[in-house]
């Protein structure tokens, strides 16, 4: 639905085609494109993800930093067993973790993770057996969530971590999105502040002409850049709280988090969103 969106506001989208090059001149931004055309343009924005090739093109490889958490995982859909009721879960465990998020179509994501190295020793059949003994207990049957699993050998490997931006612009280019500042999936906040910064971005260029393009992008990062950060340090805390490696101070961290509630959890998110 979001790609109808986009592609209806687009004037002539093109396929099939990725940027080779970019040189940056006073007058504005030559691209070259991997059909060997190029063209020159008052302002590009960058928003090819948090691994953007594009980015290093224009800021080379010393303006953006990975952060990597050590976990990993893999993710799939199956039906909504009615036992969720219209709710989300998440299992913390000591070397894993277990989310189920509601989609449309009566479906559930499920994702399965930990400790990276483990992971890939193990594999994910057998970290889903792990699971299904460590759940029995729960009214959901775990087993009837994992089955998919067993005719699976392609699933994607997702590896957890960030990426952050040291800058977001130039005079004639900008970054947005993931590809400025690139979240951890933990608190589920990545996808709202990329569409966050795509309506600063527009609010700002409303009211510059191509003569004041560059002050128009310098306070698009003004306002966005710490706003963004602080989002993704809460997904980094929360991140903390989840990946443990240690069965001792996961215990410790169990017995804590009964007195902590979601909003305390997601403060600072609540804060920028809430535009304080």
């Amino acid at each position: 639905q979001l790609i109808d969106v986009l592609l209806k506001a687009c004037d002539k989208p093109r396929f099939g085609i990725t940027v080779s090059a970019i040189d940056e001149q006073h007058e504005g931004a030559w691209v070259t494109f991997s059909d060997n055309s190029r063209e020159r343009f008052d302002l590009v924005v960058i928003a090819d993800g948090i691994h953007s090739p594009t980015r290093e093109l224009a800021f080379g490889s010393s303006n953006h930093k990975y952060r990597q958490t050590g976990w990993a995982g893999w993710a799939w859909f199956v039906d909504m067993p009615k036992e969720l009721a219209n709710t989300y879960r998440e299992y913390w465990a000591s070397h894993g973790f277990m989310g189920l998020y509601i989609v449309e179509n009566n479906k559930v994501g499920v994702f399965m993770g930990g400790p990276e190295k483990r992971l890939k020793k193990k594999g994910h059949l057998a970290i889903a057996r792990e699971f299904e003994r460590n759940l029995q207990g729960s009214d959901i049957d775990i087993a009837k969530l994992l089955k998919p699993l067993e005719d699976k050998d392609d699933l994607y490997f997702w590896n957890f971590h960030d990426c952050r931006s040291q800058n977001w612009t130039t005079k004639h280019i900008a970054l947005l999105g993931d590809a400025a500042d690139g979240f951890l999936p933990t608190a589920g906040i990545g996808a709202s502040m990329a569409m966050d910064s795509a309506a600063a971005l527009d609010d700002e260029l409303s009211r510059a002409d191509v003569e004041h393009l560059d002050f128009a992008l310098r306070l698009y990062e003004n306002r966005q850049k710490n706003r963004v950060e602080r989002a993704q340090q809460n997904s980094r805390t929360l991140g903390n709280l989840m990946f443990f490696n240690n069965a001792p101070l996961a215990w410790i961290r169990n017995q804590i988090l009964r007195f902590y509630t979601i909003d305390r959890f997601l403060s600072d998110i609540r804060k920028v969103m809430e535009g304080k």
